[in-house]
């Protein structure tokens, strides 16, 4: 009984009709066009998405200018002799009373001004708050502060966040200061230059790790003068 109704179920199949090849084709044929059709809007987007970063770019740069601007950054290189027989060399820059602590190279972001040897005078001082630093001090403590600033700023424009933050209002807040305070401060903002550069496109072994001004005046050089560079920034590859 169940043999026969196996044969029957068999028999059935058998005499069905078979597909026919134009079935298939339309099938093809539809799958064709649709894969056709995204590569359209695959490429469609992709114009788009150019469009958009160039102008993004754009807005990238005006920005930037905008921030180098507001905190200006440059070295000099003090030479007291020079200044003293009235050299017209504008790198030769030097203060009133000056002393062997303002000889050297010396940078100057906005109206303040900061060196290594000001920069270990200053972490000295601020174990007592930055209150009380004698007026010498205030500009090398300016010129941190100002870094940390512009810092902060080319990190909205870039679209970045570094490893590990530090804003200036965490400095107007700070209840206590030591050497080792600035120490760790000056490392993360030294951390934060190095990563931006990096991540704008910068080549690394031309980065100078104790040197996170050299590096903004590179990164500013490398965005601002070369259009295609600044176009590539968060760009995937």
């Amino acid at each position: 009984m169940r043999i026969a109704q196996k044969q029957a179920e068999v028999g059935k199949l058998d005499s069905s009709q078979p597909l026919k090849c134009s079935q298939f084709q339309s099938v093809f044929a539809s799958q064709k066009k649709y894969s056709s059709d995204a590569e359209d809007k695959k490429k469609e987007r992709k114009a788009k998405l150019a469009k958009y970063e160039i102008e993004v770019a754009k807005i990238r740069l005006q920005y930037c200018i905008v921030a180098c601007r507001i905190f200006p950054v440059q070295i000099y290189d003090v030479n007291v002799e020079s200044v003293t027989s009235n050299t017209k060399n504008t790198k030769n820059w030097a203060m009133v009373n000056d002393s062997d602590l303002q000889k050297g190279l010396r940078i100057a972001i906005r109206q303040s001004y900061i060196n290594e040897k000001l920069r270990a005078k200053l972490a000295v001082q601020l174990s007592n708050g930055p209150i009380s630093l004698p007026p010498d001090l205030h500009p090398p403590f300016a010129a941190f502060t100002n870094t940390l600033q512009l810092v902060h700023l080319l990190s909205v424009i870039f679209n970045f966040r570094p490893p590990e933050s530090l804003s200036h209002h965490d400095l107007c807040i700070r209840d206590r200061w030591s050497k080792e305070s600035l120490g760790r401060d000056w490392s993360t903002l030294c951390d934060a230059v190095l990563y931006l550069c990096v991540f704008v496109g910068m080549n690394p072994s031309k980065l100078k790790y104790v040197e996170p001004h050299q590096n903004l005046i590179a990164l500013a050089s490398f965005v601002v003068n070369e259009e295609n560079n600044i176009q590539r920034i968060g760009v995937s590859k």
